[in-house]
């Protein structure tokens, strides 16, 4: 109230100040307006908090009932499926199907199968009913009265549960006038259809749920043929009253009350139910009750309308707001109150504030003097703080260069003195394990400082890149090299895969790279006692690489203990080590600054599988360099068209992707070929007829009916003049089945993605065609011995499956299996045998790849 009363002397002219009543009237003024603003705000923000309050239930209590409506439409539903599915249904089979649901839904009154019966086929229907063992079956109306003839009939003919149908079995639902307009409706729409409220068989007001059944595997696509075919109707029979109390026993006290209408009934019997949310009460209207009273708040302030959904039929849920008008004006009338008698008591407290003012001015000016000198002072003491922080960085990092170079002179005397005593094979075993545990001892100290140093240039932000063109595989090669010798201490294999589709040559920082990479695995084998240690980098996604910004992921996993998860939490802070106690804890801290220096992020998961292992995993910027930074290839040959004076060979493409069907049609008929596209069998019988392809180039992946088997009369027939060639693209993990029915018509198959080249060989092959060659670059200028030792030539040593077989491990960059037929070459072939294994060691598989496809087959 003070403040408030400040704020009136403030904003009083300085003219007026002198006035002893001005602030008084200004007060009055303001908190009188205030209060009146406060009060409508208040009423107001009340009324809407009522409101949405009653949109929320009613939304609730809507929602609900069309839940559960809906669920009993899908009862209706499932019996029209049970009756689709089969071909006979017999009345076992209704009584064991229907029974279930009777047990799960209580509140349905009962479910029917009322068949269509023909005037002609009404005795031998009633002759059958009469076999089953109802011997006094008949097709009868209300009270068992007979029935004229009619062009047809819809008697009950199986009906649960049987103590209430039993005796209603042959009755006549058509004799009903009111229901067989819904009849006519359901088979006319093919849709399940409500009834309006109407009086059941039991005596008791219902509704019915029809879903018509047509004879199975017949045209219903007109209103003439659902008519032709129409069966009859399954039927599901609900008393509404106790639909609804089950229904609302599951809801909140929410104490509304609602009306739930029929407005698609005539006017005077639109109301089915009223409930008393008080009372919780469901009542059925007497015939006299034909309105309904829709209070005044619905029609001005909310919408209390909701509509439910019966099939193709639609009720009115009018819900009556439970709002208290006396509470609301209540709460605005103590706003008002509270008003008042706060503009009175700041009408005492006025003259109090006059007095204070000038004392608390003097203050606030002596306050913000002191604040402004303070706020100076600060400042001076932050910048001088600032400067000692940094001089004390720099005299650390001077220290640590200083000490690094006095520090690593002596210890690499040191330890090359160690490498001397320790080749004296004089000493004995106790001898020996003393150097060697001085020698690990050395290098623990140098590798801890280094690590120590490399913090420290990452911390000042003194280490900047140095981007070049690098040899992915050489990288590869070197790093592998510097490890393996400590793996083969431990007996663990260390196994490399770089993903094919990455380019041979990237732009990074390759000793950062190298320094990551080796730290990786160095943490991966000092945890790993048995296992397999692996190196993987891969692309994320193969089709990014063309993109603007394309990633390449390196991948390091081990099989070791794993990683807790509290030292997860922390892992790639420095001096953080396992539980094992192991390493000085700064390689992981190290690659992580080393991966984001250059713009990348690193993650750890353990474990990996089976509750052990670690993989860790970081993504660098892939750049791809210019071609004047890539070392100049040397040639080998390359297919650019069809040799001249050839026949016209005709090509057919059937492929499931559009894309790739272009890209096939664009190739061949880019070297000389005639190629027609086929998108589905059809166009590929027609075409075949027509067009008499040479060869047909099939996707496995189109789906089709009968499998493959619409290529055997192509294969069977079209052999004039000359028999017409299939071959398969198909995948990797294709199941047996598909890679059977594709050998019963595919003279070859090649996988997917397939090399451009083999497939050139492979069609050549089968059609005898000649080709013409251009030079093309293949070999990089630092294998120039490899070049000279192994041309395509030289693997016509080897036999047609060993080259196969080199292919195609080649292709899926399997370096343990390419080892394992190099072995294979004899000894008198050591040339060709060299020349492979530094392939092989350069991870060269597309060089090895192009020699072996110009000898395959």
């Amino acid at each position: 109230m003070r403040l408030l009363s400040y704020f009136l002397l403030l904003m009083t002219p300085p003219s007026a100040r002198d006035h002893p009543y001005l602030p008084l009237s200004v007060s009055l003024i303001i908190g009188g307006l205030l209060t009146a603003i406060t009060t409508l705000m208040v009423g107001n923000w009340e009324l809407k908090s009522a409101q949405h309050q009653f949109e929320e239930q009613a939304d609730h209590l809507s929602q609900h009932l069309q839940s559960h409506l809906d669920q009993y439409t899908q009862v209706t539903n499932a019996l029209g499926i049970f009756y689709k599915a089969s071909d006979n249904v017999t009345r076992e089979d209704f009584h064991t199907f229907a029974r279930p649901w009777l047990k799960k839904y209580p509140e349905i009154l009962g479910i029917t199968w009322v068949k269509r019966v023909p005037a002609a086929e009404r005795s031998v229907y009633e002759q059958a009913m009469k076999a089953e063992g109802l011997t006094q079956f008949k097709i009868h109306g209300e009270n068992w009265q007979p029935i004229g003839q009619k062009s047809e009939y819809f008697p009950i003919t199986y009906g649960e549960p049987p103590h209430i149908y039993q005796s209603y079995l042959g009755f006549d639902v058509g004799e009903r006038d009111f229901l067989r307009p819904f009849l006519d409706k359901a088979r006319d729409s093919g849709e399940i259809v409500a009834t309006h409220t109407l009086p059941l068989l039991t005596g008791k007001n219902g509704f019915a749920l029809f879903n018509p059944i047509y004879r199975p595997g017949t045209s219903l696509t007109t209103t003439r043929e659902r008519q032709r075919e129409f069966m009859g109707v399954v039927t599901t029979v609900y008393q509404l009253k106790n639909l609804l109390e089950k229904t609302l026993k599951d809801i909140p006290h929410y104490q509304l009350s609602f009306y739930l209408l029929d407005t698609s009934a005539k006017a005077n019997n639109r109301l089915l139910l009223t409930f008393d949310g008080k009372t919780r009460t469901l009542s059925t209207p007497d015939q006299t009750q034909a309105s309904y009273v829709v209070p005044l708040i619905c029609k001005r302030l909310v919408d209390c309308e909701r509509s439910l959904k019966v099939a193709d039929h639609q009720w009115t849920l009018m819900i009556i707001p439970d709002v208290n008008l006396a509470r609301l004006l209540l709460s605005s009338g103590i706003i008002l109150l509270l008003g008042f008698s706060l503009t009175g008591l700041l009408v005492m407290y006025l003259w109090q504030t006059l007095a204070e003012k000038a004392h608390i001015e003097k203050l606030v000016t002596e306050r913000t003097a002191e604040l402004r000198q303070a706020k100076d002072e600060l400042e001076i003491r932050v910048q001088e703080r600032t400067a000692e922080l940094q001089a004390a960085n720099e005299s650390k990092n001077e220290l640590l260069s200083q000490i690094g170079h006095e520090f690593r002179t002596p210890l690499t005397i040191i330890l090359g003195f160690i490498d001397l005593l320790d080749r004296d094979r004089t000493l004995n075993p106790q001898q020996q394990e003393n150097l060697a545990i001085m020698r690990r001892s050395g290098e623990y100290l140098l590798s801890l400082f280094a690590e120590i140093l490399e913090i420290s240039r990452l911390e000042t932000h003194k280490n900047a890149l140095n981007l070049t063109s690098v040899n992915l595989h050489s990288l590869v090669n070197s790093v592998m090299e510097i490890v393996g010798i400590k793996a083969q201490g431990k007996n663990l294999p260390v196994v490399a895969y770089i993903a094919p589709e990455l380019p041979q040559y990237i732009k990074i920082d390759e000793n950062k790279v190298r320094q990551i990479l080796i730290n990786l695995l160095d943490n991966a084998i000092k945890f790993t006692d048995e296992g397999l240690i692996s190196l993987r980098i891969i692309s994320e996604d193969p089709e990014m690489i063309s993109q603007s910004s394309p990633q390449i992921t390196f991948e390091v996993q081990d099989t070791g203990s794993g990683i807790s998860p509290e030292i997860q939490a922390k892992v790639f802070e420095p001096f953080v080590r396992g539980s094992t106690g192991k390493g000085a804890g700064l390689g992981l801290s190290i690659a992580q600054k080393l991966v984001q220096l250059m713009e990348g992020e690193i993650t750890l998961v353990s474990p990996v599988q089976d509750q052990k292992g670690t993989l860790i995993r970081f993504h660098l910027p892939l750049m791809v360099p210019e071609s004047t930074d890539v070392p100049q290839l040397e040639p080998i040959q390359q297919i650019i068209g069809l040799a001249p004076n050839q026949p016209a060979y005709r090509l057919l493409v059937m492929e499931n992707q559009a894309e790739n069907g272009q890209l096939l049609t664009q190739l061949l008929t880019s070297l000389g070929f005639q190629v027609q596209a086929a998108s589905s069998p059809e166009q590929v019988i027609e075409i075949c007829y027509d067009w008499r392809p040479h060869l047909i180039i099939i996707d496995t992946q189109i789906s089709c009916k009968d499998g493959y088997q619409f290529l055997q009369p192509i294969k069977r027939e079209l052999i004039h003049p000359h028999p017409t060639i299939i071959i398969g693209l198909t995948t990797y993990d294709g199941d047996f089945r598909t890679r059977s029915a594709l050998a019963s018509v595919c003279d070859e198959t090649l996988r997917q993605p397939f090399d451009t080249e083999r497939l050139l060989q492979k069609i050549g092959s089968y059609l005898g065609i000649s080709y013409e060659y251009e030079i093309c670059q293949s070999l990089p200028l630092d294998q120039e011995s490899i070049e000279l030792t192994l041309q395509p030539s030289s693997l016509e040593v080897m036999p047609l499956e060993w080259i196969n077989a080199v292919y195609q491990a080649a292709s899926e960059g399997n370096s343990q299996e390419l080892y394992q037929l190099i072995e294979k070459i004899p000894p008198h072939n050591q040339s060709l045998l060299v020349a492979m294994t530094e392939l092989v060691n350069h991870f060269n598989f597309r060089q090895i790849r192009k020699l072996s496809l110009l000898n395959g087959k």
